[in-house]
């Protein structure tokens, strides 16, 4: 890693349930169990819920990665 670049981002899927498919996304800080965790399970109960957060919360990150990570659940 050179000086001023950041470590590649790594992701944590969350996959649960079946049916239709329902992506939650979670604010800057935050994470899906951190804000969905409570309601999670009666999501699931009748979606395929996808979610993902990063383990480097505090770096930005590019949405088409994000994409990428959320197609790779399919």
């Amino acid at each position: 890693m050179s000086e001023g670049t950041l470590p590649e981002a790594t992701y944590v899927r969350t996959v649960m349930g079946s049916g239709p498919g329902l992506v939650l996304a979670h604010g800057a800080g935050s994470s899906i169990a951190g804000t969905y965790g409570p309601i999670l399970e009666g999501l699931a109960a009748g979606h395929t819920v996808v979610g993902v957060t990063a383990r480097t919360p505090h770096r930005r990150h590019d949405a088409r990665e994000v994409l990428k990570v959320l197609v790779r659940c399919h």
